[in-house]
């Protein structure tokens, strides 16, 4: 598409490749419900389990649909996002607010339209991609070796042991000890919902992917704002204190002389922003990941709806319910973030400078 395509996808791939074993503990940690089973006591010890039961494979389950999910969704995120951004930018260029200066810098547009153009781009990409995700979850969750994982857990009937492990005492039941693999991968994993399930299993927790189109509008807002803060332009801040008046562009001139910023420094900023929205949004994605989860055991708690989700994780397991796989989900999501905006910025800027700019001496 564009360079801000080509560098969305880089950063995403990067991204997605250098951290998806904390993804996939915060996937089985999040639909992991408190009174049925408790698989997995923490981060550290989900991280040992999955390791002894599955191996490293298991720690990479689902990356395929990861890596497709996340380089297409931050290509096209960011390609919408710049799209939107522009179309405010001419709006107001044509109402005759800015026309005076066209600079290069993309931030000339106000918080409330930098919201608005995170949203409008959240909204294109969750509709494209939920049946990716639905997969990926799915494969995320699907155990390999001899651990009982999604499999019912034969009704923990009396015999002591082991949880699912094979020869724990009783009876010696042979299915659970040879997990079945549902899914071979992306495409029989895609193909096999559709056909169970119909084109409604592709689209679960669309709804509360929706709402968590308000992380990504959050995250933007406060990723561009901390960025005009730290360039000298004032951003949200300043304008309030100048009656919503932001730069020189509106009669107010900047607070210091703008600057610009190094790629290492938008990787921070962007860390910074991500706080705050997961902080704000968290809620909504154990909910998407419950909803997406197979419903495979007699005694499973079945999520249908998004309020009814929200109204059966905080009656049975309380606030803390849901932020389950916060501590991975941060773990794995800061230094993420930090290397996708770091990325993109970096691969933006040699579209833009050419990799011999620093050599230039005018």
């Amino acid at each position: 598409m564009n360079k801000e395509a080509v560098s969305g996808a880089t950063a995403g791939f990067m991204a997605t490749i250098t951290l998806h074993p904390l993804d996939v503990i915060k996937t089985r940690l999040q639909v992991q419900d408190l009174q049925i089973a408790t698989k997995y006591n923490g981060t550290l010890h989900a991280f040992k389990t999955i390791l002894k039961n599955e191996g490293a494979r298991g720690l990479y389950a689902g990356l395929s649909p990861a890596v497709v999910g996340n380089t297409a969704s931050w290509a096209m995120y960011f390609a919408f996002y710049d799209r939107a951004r522009k179309r405010y930018e001419k709006a107001s260029n044509d109402d005759g607010e800015v026309e005076k200066k066209k600079t290069k810098e993309k931030k000339s547009i106000s918080s409330g339209e930098t919201l608005l153009a995170a949203a409008e781009a959240g909204v294109c990409v969750s509709l494209l991609t939920n049946p990716i995700w639905v997969a990926k979850t799915r494969l995320a969750l699907q155990e390999r070796g001899g651990g009982g994982g999604m499999e019912a857990k034969s009704s923990s009937s009396g015999s002591s042991g082991s949880s699912g492990r094979a020869g724990g005492g009783g009876v010696k039941v042979q299915k659970p000890t040879k997990v079945v693999v549902r899914y071979k991968g992306l495409i029989d994993c895609l193909y096999s919902i559709a056909r169970t399930e119909g084109i409604p299993g592709l689209y679960k927790g669309l709804t509360p992917s929706l709402l968590l189109v308000s992380h990504g509008a959050i995250q933007f807002t406060c990723y561009e704002n901390l960025k005009s803060l730290a360039r000298g332009e004032g951003g949200a801040i300043f304008a309030l204190e100048n009656g919503g008046k932001k730069n020189d562009d509106d009669g107010i001139a900047p607070t210091s002389e703008q600057r610009e910023l190094t790629s290492a420094e938008c990787g921070v900023y962007g860390m910074l922003s991500k706080i705050v929205a997961s902080l704000i949004t968290y809620p909504q994605q154990v909910v998407r990941a419950r909803m997406q989860k197979l419903q495979i055991e007699r005694n499973q708690i079945k999520y249908k709806s998004l309020l009814q989700s929200f109204g059966t994780i905080s009656r049975r397991e309380g606030i803390s319910g849901m932020y389950k796989g916060m501590v991975p989900n941060l773990a794995r999501m800061l230094p993420s973030t930090g290397v996708t905006f770091f990325t993109y910025e970096f691969v933006n800027r040699m579209f833009v400078e050419g990799p011999d700019e620093n050599n230039n001496e005018d």
